[in-house]
């Protein structure tokens, strides 16, 4: 954003006077769009404003919202004048020659409460890079107590990059059960920022408006290694489709492995979601005391026994078997870590999650140098910790490092592709590519929806997915399949709403195919007459 406006700034196609005004006009209008207020005849705004350009933003949403009939109230943090930025203190200047500005003191002792007045957060932006304290801070903590807050660029406190809460960690507490911001209405992109850590529970709903920058991107390099959001348009229905000329060998035979008796739920749900996307097969190894257990709940799933690790690897030497699931259920052991290590000797697309991972957290790498970018590792927070501590930003001491980073350092060491679970799922791979893709489905978190997307992933690669696009892909469908299904999902609900989430991607194939089919029925018609 820097770089977009300083060639902006630079070329002379706009001052700095004007991308500030515009972009005020961004938020109010973003305002007038999204945010319903009892009693339009008595819209009432606070705007909290800061030293550096984003309170510049908010004395400029404070005059244009002044002039639409608001009744306005601008207060401004305890400073020196000469600590504005130039560009502040002009646009504050020109509010304040027909209007008040009040300290925050102001604020934080008047607050009551009024679901009718809409606060506009223009603290500190993106370039925020100290802690937030003090007035500031309880300024924050009021706002979001009192909702209706909407935040301008990002929500003061949030670094624009790790997504982290810049605050005290005494008060981090607090801000667990505090609401998130109404809206942030951010300019041109959104933030990294935005969408992991506190940002992503924080941001609200998303505005990206545009400042007119767009004839600035010839003028500006961008990393080939930027993060990007992997979004339903992104999905390759083509290749999801299914073929009427094809066979279940088409589309791949995937092997899984069921822990001990008693532990097979795990597996099942991978091996079920697997078929559920479209694997033309799918076959657990099971061990003899598990066989009737397992036999007792599938039926299109196919069971072989297998005892030991040359047991199992002799089933896998089938050719036809081209995509591995290791780890659902499988019990943290040595016998789980001699089974992934046997099964790395074949060379086939694989998908190693849960027990699969914690089995080697303390023989890293024993596992890395066996690893390549055909694997896929599938490890939630804790799981990732322990797997690759040193690039883990659980610590203190890497608590600003933004976790895009800590993904994108572990797929690099490890040589595989990293999918890091979460509200807002990290996907890494080795060459430095970064995917995104971010959920509002918080009933994700229920047991078992981690192995039905080891499941998809594990059933795409099968299909002939690359270990990347097969993560990119299950991500997105197990986000849909999630959505769909809304409050009160549990894992077996996943799998029922897969083919629903599949549907909504190939309907304009399906409205196509329709039309063919629709015109073949008038045909036969017409010759029957």
């Amino acid at each position: 954003m820097r770089q977009l406006e300083n060639s902006a700034i630079m070329s002379g196609r706009v001052s700095e006077v004007e991308l500030m005004e515009r972009a005020a006009e961004q938020v109010v209008a973003a305002i007038d769009k999204f945010i319903v207020l009892p009693g339009d005849s008595h819209r009432q705004a606070t705007v909290l404003c800061g030293p550096g350009h984003n309170g510049g933003d908010g004395f400029v949403v404070a005059r244009l919202l002044k002039e639409r009939g608001w009744r306005v109230s601008a207060f401004e943090l305890s400073h020196r004048p000469s600590a504005l930025s130039p560009l502040t203190a002009h646009m504050r200047q020109l509010y304040v020659q027909e209007n008040a500005c009040e300290p925050m003191q102001n604020f934080l002792e008047g607050l009551n409460g009024d679901k009718r007045v809409v606060i506009i957060d223009a603290m500190f932006g993106i370039g925020l890079n100290r802690t937030l304290k003090g007035e500031a801070l309880a300024a924050l903590t009021k706002a979001l107590e009192q909702g209706r807050l909407v935040a301008v660029d990002i929500l003061s406190g949030i670094n624009a990059d790790s997504g982290q809460l810049h605050i005290d960690s005494a008060h981090l507490p607090s801000f667990a059960s505090l609401p998130s911001a109404e809206m942030t209405v951010t300019f041109e992109h959104p933030k990294r920022g935005h969408v992991i850590n506190d940002g992503h529970r924080l941001t609200g709903r998303i505005v990206v408006a545009p400042l007119g920058l767009a004839a600035e991107f010839r003028n500006i390099s961008l990393s080939p290694s930027r993060p990007r959001l992997w979004t339903s348009k992104m999905m390759r229905t083509r290749q999801l489709q299914k073929h009427i000329h094809q066979h279940k060998y088409d589309h791949g035979h995937v092997a899984c492995v069921s822990g001990p008796r008693g532990k097979g739920g795990a597996v099942r749900l991978a091996a079920r979601a697997a078929l559920r996307v479209g694997a033309g097969l799918v076959t657990i190894s099971v061990t003899d005391e598990a066989m009737a257990e397992h036999a007792a709940h599938l039926d299109a799933v196919m069971l072989r026994e297998a005892n030991s690790p040359p047991e199992m690897l002799q089933c896998w030497r089938d050719k036809r078997i081209n995509a591995l699931c290791l780890g659902p259920g499988m019990g943290v052991n040595e016998t789980t870590r001699a089974i992934v290590l046997a099964a790395l000797e074949l060379r086939r697309q694989m998908v190693l999650d849960a027990d699969a991972l914690t089995s080697f957290a303390d023989h890293q790498q024993e596992l890395f140098e066996r690893l390549g970018s055909n694997i896929v590792l599938t490890p939630h927070q804790g799981e990732f910790s322990r797997l690759f501590p040193h690039e883990s930003n659980t610590n203190q001491s890497h608590r600003d490092v933004s976790p895009i980073d800590s993904v994108r350092a572990a797929a690099e060491r490890s040589n595989a592709v990293v999918l890091l679970k979460g509200a807002t799922t990290i996907i890494g791979h080795p060459d430095g590519r970064i995917w995104l893709n971010v959920t509002d489905a918080p009933w994700l978190a229920t047991a078992g929806s981690g192995d039905v997307l080891a499941g998809l992933i594990v059933g795409l690669m099968a299909r002939g997915f690359t270990a990347e696009m097969a993560a990119c892909h299950g991500a997105r469908l197990h986000t849909e399949a999630a959505t769909k299904f809304g409050p009160g999902l549990t894992s077996e609900d996943l799998l029922d709403m897969i083919p629903i989430a599949l549907r909504q991607f190939l309907t304009k194939r399906s409205q196509r195919d329709e039309k063919i089919f629709n015109a073949y029925e008038c045909y036969e018609l017409l010759s029957r007459l």
